[in-house]
């Protein structure tokens, strides 16, 4: 759903709810109308000023991907979802300009029941993790090294 759609929704049923809230209080409570609806309104506009917070609320990060080596060294990519692709192409969740020896894509990083494994897209120059080269799936170890082209990251728990 687009943010303006989310807007007209948030709206139609702010307008609802202020109609609802004011019959409820007129009635039941016994306040007038204009009352009422002042009320209604009031308790509405609150509501109302949350949207912008809901509307560009963003997840917490589940982890960082820190560059310590490399053309990108120095970034640090926030993993706001349980899969992350990382390559050199606009196609990749995580981008390592740059580095020539990184493929399009190039690895994948993916948690799992709270674990986080990576995997190599069939690269032309692999991924190294601790010095030592992976084929499919593999856990990321705590800490552990990556080295994907000429760039080393390591994958920190956020």
């Amino acid at each position: 759903m687009s943010k303006t759609q989310k807007f007209w929704l948030y709206a139609a049923l702010a307008l609802f709810t202020t109609v609802v809230l004011s019959a409820i209080l007129h009635f039941a409570a016994d306040i007038d109308m204009g009352t009422a609806i002042g009320a209604a309104a009031a308790v509405v506009g609150l509501v109302l000023a949350l949207i912008p917070t809901l509307l560009t609320a963003r997840p917490e990060p589940l982890a960082r991907l820190a560059v310590l080596a490399g053309p990108a060294r120095g970034q640090t990519f926030l993993l706001r979802s349980k899969v992350q692709t990382i390559g050199r192409s606009d196609g990749s969740n995580h981008l390592l300009r740059g580095d020539e020896l990184v493929s399009n894509p190039h690895a994948r990083l993916e948690q799992i029941d709270g674990v986080w494994y990576i995997t190599d897209l069939d690269s032309r120059n692999g991924v190294w993790i601790d010095g030592e080269r992976i084929g499919t799936r593999f856990p990321v170890p705590a800490d552990g090294e990556i080295r994907i082209g000429r760039s080393l990251v390591r994958l920190d728990e956020a």
